[in-house]
């Protein structure tokens, strides 16, 4: 992406990389400030020329923090930092910008040079004055600048002393433009397009900060000894647009005094790791908030060697990501394709990137206090002899664009390169030979893409037309509870093709964003509320009002995770919670700690954790406005089956019981089972932990055990199972009435039930369907199973209640509903029973089945997933979870009918059975 806004509050543009430039909307308040015993200094000069530029603006950022200074006559410049990671940006007016980025430690002298390309002629101009909103006096402090969004260009000017005029020559092009270091103001932006020559007056009115009368004050504390940490950079952000920060004392000690709104804030420290917190603060409200930052306690260096050469790649960026997401960090090489960098114990992915090369990435895991070693070679781009050209026109008139970007990428390669379109909106790069994806944007513009292939040497053409944006999608975005409006929030809207554009609202929630014609969705958030959906319909050219109400997170869910077995905290645990129509959720990590939380909304929510190397649990929770809950979740460790168990089924006359099942479970979700052999004879490999041990056999009662072993233990567990030879039997079956059911006149069905052992039984209902032999066929309307533990699973609602020995009444209604439909290919069907359900975020009709082609050795167990429209969607194997080949000629699905035989005279109970009749070709299936 190739232009992008952080919040309301940044701006990202592109020369040779993404470069961030962070605005100040205010200045930083008064508080312990690290050492500036580190120094940059270098010489800025022109390409071609080789001459000094003088006055270019060197400017020196670490998110909020901003350290500027201007190069001399001579091109020369000088600056004192803290030690630290950095972001370098030079703008010069008449240059494209310049980026890089780099770390400086204490005491030390770094020496940046730097070599700026000249830019087009600035015959174009933006020019203005700016006043405040509420007296209508001129602003004279601050500065307006402009970004060329596709070209990597940047001009400022400073507000006038006296009358507020700026003006800056500019060259042409689409421009955000946007104030900046204009304290006691919010932060104003705007997008433009400048043609050569143009002349744009730009004025403008700032709204004041509303009165600073709360406090927001706190301790940044090392995670694992306690203590303060002194000189913490503590940075905040109010409604996403005003930006502030300051550095905790000896004492580790910070405060702020702050107007109400959406906080955020983050804390960091050099040799720690950053901590974060988000929540909402009212008028004349004090506010808490402490930080816990783990120390950096690891070190992974190496070299960045060219491929070719076996010599070091000087300034190759090199990333650490942390798989978790927990932590990140990024250094450069230096001029050895050297790099080292510290890190906190973890697995991560390590990539390394230059200009002129191919990145390369790796993986390694470090513990605390290790130093390892990891090298990457990164291969030379091949030679860029090949062209890839075309042309960039709107769809609508089939006229240019001019100005234009387009950007090509070969993902094999890792190539990427980008350029503007002409007057004519013709555009030409050179690249390497392979394939391409092409996608060319443009203001007021859907981007549009498509893949080419070039070969070597020869040139090829891809032309791009672009949907534009005629459309007005505007409105305001309030508190649900309080109606007042919420500045700052962020508001997205894309369709099922890709298309995407978003926006912020201004302080008094109003937002206005050009849009294409459709079908679209629209996605509304700001911190510390829920985020809200609406799908909508736009005309060409319509404007269209869409206001938005955003539910507060006014409960909040405190999670300490740990290890069931050790008790240690689980660093990196992912805990989320949603509610039961999934149109809400959020998510986090735990930190070193165990310990994350949640701010969430109020209803009946799901909160479910999970880690690697665990089994994931889930947690039903009921919140109330202004609760915290706070849940202790012990996590299982996955386990190895490095213990086992045998021996030998029997029942009570002396007789060995081949087939019998032996299942194992009761460690989280494991579970594991096996069948003796024709002596009674089993064995089976469990995992070390406290089990339960349950063995079945036809014509048996059932028998079980709770054991615990230990790694590698073998214990000997046999089992004498009860005689049973008689069936359960139902008597007395009625059902009133027995005709004419419906859901106006449901039935009520009461019978008697005889059974010795419930256990891990089942009762089943089923309704007269058609003669099956010498029995009756019942398709099953309800069902009421018992698990082996005595605890009832119901899955549909049977009533059952003891009235003697080994006997049970039995009660349930039925409204006379099923669900089921008609199976067939248009030619033949049948009626059959279904189930309905979710998968995969999209509900359909589900039955089980067989699937048969000429390749297939015999039928497989199968299940078919069908639309509401009744149409066959597709089939998984229910042996590997794969899906089978519905578009083969040959292939056929037959449906296994669940079925309840039962005794017409005696009303006996025979089981369920399972029969595929009837097959169809899966091309023409259809169930209605």
């Amino acid at each position: 992406m190739l232009f992008h806004k952080e919040r309301s509050i940044s701006v990202i543009w592109t020369a040779a990389v993404l470069v961030a430039w962070a605005v100040v909307s205010s200045a930083p308040m008064a508080g312990a400030q690290p050492p500036q015993d580190a120094m940059i200094r270098g010489e800025v000069t022109e390409s071609g020329t080789g001459l000094p530029v003088p006055n270019a603006l060197v400017r020196v950022e670490a998110g909020a923090l901003v350290n500027e200074t201007y190069t001399n006559a001579t091109g020369d410049y000088e600056m004192w930092l803290a030690a630290g990671s950095y972001n370098f940006i030079i703008v010069s007016g008449a240059h494209y910008l310049y980026f890089e980025s780099f770390s400086i430690g204490s005491g030390e002298t770094l020496w940046k040079n730097a070599t700026i390309f000249p830019a087009p002629p600035r015959d174009a101009n933006i020019r203005g004055f700016v006043n405040d909103t509420d007296t209508g006096d001129p602003v004279t402090w601050g500065r307006m600048v402009g970004v060329e969004q596709t070209q990597g260009y940047a001009n400022f000017s400073w507000m006038d002393s006296v009358t507020g005029y700026y003006e800056m020559d500019v060259i042409a092009g689409d421009f955000q433009v946007f104030t900046d270091s204009v304290d006691g103001y919010w932060y104003w932006e705007t997008s433009i397009t400048l043609g050569s020559g143009t002349i744009y007056w730009l004025n403008l009115s700032l709204t004041p900060l509303p009165p600073a009368n709360s406090t927001i004050w706190g301790y940044a504390y090392d995670a694992s000894s306690g203590l303060p940490i002194e000189n913490a950079l503590i940075q905040l952000v109010i409604n996403s647009t005003y930006q502030n920060y300051t550095y905790t004392n000896a004492s580790g000690y910070y405060s702020f005094s702050v107007f109400s709104g959406n906080v955020e804030m983050m804390a960091s420290a050099p040799g720690y790791t950053s901590d974060s917190a988000s929540f909402s603060i009212g008028v004349d409200e004090t506010i808490r908030q402490d930080f816990n930052l783990s120390a950096l306690n690891a070190v992974v260096y190496g070299y960045v060697n060219d491929t070719s050469t076996g010599l070091g790649v000087p300034s190759a960026v090199v990333n650490a990501n942390e798989m978790t997401g927990l932590f990140w960090n990024q250094t450069l090489t230096d001029g050895t394709g050297y790099y080292e960098m510290w890190l906190v114990a973890g697995d991560y992915w390590l990539d390394a990137w230059a200009p002129g090369y191919i990145g390369n990435s790796t993986t390694f895991s470090i513990a605390a206090y290790e130093v390892k070693r990891v090298d990457l070679g990164l291969t030379p781009v091949p030679p860029q002899n090949s062209t890839v050209r075309g042309y960039v026109n709107d769809s609508s008139t089939l006229l240019p664009i001019s100005g234009a970007w387009v950007e090509i990428y070969n993902s094999t390669l890792g190539y990427w390169n980008g350029t503007s379109t002409d007057v004519t909106g013709y555009y030409e790069m050179n690249t390497p030979a392979g394939e391409l994806q092409v996608q060319a944007s443009a203001t007021g513009y859907f981007s549009s893409w498509t893949i080419v292939t070039v070969a070597d040497g020869a040139s090829a053409w891809a032309n791009l037309s672009l949907v534009p944006e005629t459309s007005v999608v505007q409105g305001f975005v309030y508190d649900a509870d309080t109606l007042a409006p919420i500045g700052g929030a962020w508001l997205s809207v894309t369709n099922s093709s890709g298309y995407w554009n978003s926006t912020t609202t201004d302080p008094s929630g109003y937002y206005n964003m050009n849009t294409i014609a459709g079908n679209l969705t629209m996605f509304a958030s700001a911190t510390g509320y829920a985020t809200a959906t609406r799908e909508f319909q736009i005309l060409e050219s319509e404007v269209l009002n869409l206001d938005f109400y955003l539910e507060p997170l006014s409960a909040r869910i405190v999670v300490n995770v740990t290890d069931y077995l050790t008790g240690s905290p689980i660093a990196g645990a992912w805990v989320s919670a949603w509610n039961a129509s999934f149109q809400w959720w959020t998510g986090n990590s735990t930190d070193a700690s165990g310990q994350t939380w949640l701010d969430v909304i109020v209803d009946s929510l799901t909160v479910r954790v999970e880690a690697g190397g665990y089994y994931p649990t889930e947690i039903p929770v009921v919140t109330q406005a202004d609760q915290t809950i706070y849940l202790d979740v012990q996590l299982y460790p996955v386990l190895s089956e490095t213990a086992m168990i045998r021996g030998y089924v029997n029942d009570t006359l002396g007789n060995t019981l081949e087939g019998a099942r032996i299942y194992a479970s009761g460690y989280a979700e494991w579970e594991s089972e096996t069948v003796s052999d024709l002596t009674g004879y089993y064995e089976l490999w469990v995992v070390p932990a406290p089990l339960t041990i349950l063995a079945t056999a036809s014509l048996h009662g059932p028998g079980w055990a709770n054991i615990s072993l230990s790694d590698g233990e073998v214990m000997w567990l046999n089992f004498t199972l009860d005689v049973d030879t008689t069936p359960p039997s139902v008597t007395n079956l009625t059902s009133l009435p027995d005709a004419s059911i419906s859901t106006n006149n449901p039935a009520t069905i009461n019978a008697t039930l005889v059974e010795k052992y419930l256990q891990n039984a089942g009762i089943a209902i089923g309704m007269y369907a058609e003669s099956y032999l010498d029995q009756d066929n019942y398709t099953l309307i309800l069902q009421y199973v018992l698990q082996a533990d005595g605890g009832p699973f119901p899955t549909l609602p049977v009533d059952l209640w003891p009235t003697g020995p080994d006997t049970y009444e039995m009660g349930a209604f039925w409204n006379g509903t099923t669900t089921g439909g008609w199976l067939g290919d248009g030619v033949s069907q049948e009626y059959l029973g279904a189930g309905y359900g979710d998968f995969g975020g999209t509900s359909y009709y589900v039955l089980f089945g067989r699937y048969d082609n000429s390749s297939t050795p015999s039928p497989i167990d199968t299940v078919a997933f069908f639309n509401d429209a009744g149409d066959l969607q597709f089939i998984i194997d229910m042996a590997n979870g794969t899906f089978v080949d519905t578009s083969d000629p040959t292939a056929v699905f037959g449906a296994m009918k669940i079925m309840i035989f039962v005794n017409s005279t005696t009303l006996q109970l025979y089981g369920v059975a399972f029969d595929v009749d009837m097959w169809w070709p899966t091309a023409s299936l259809v169930f209605n």
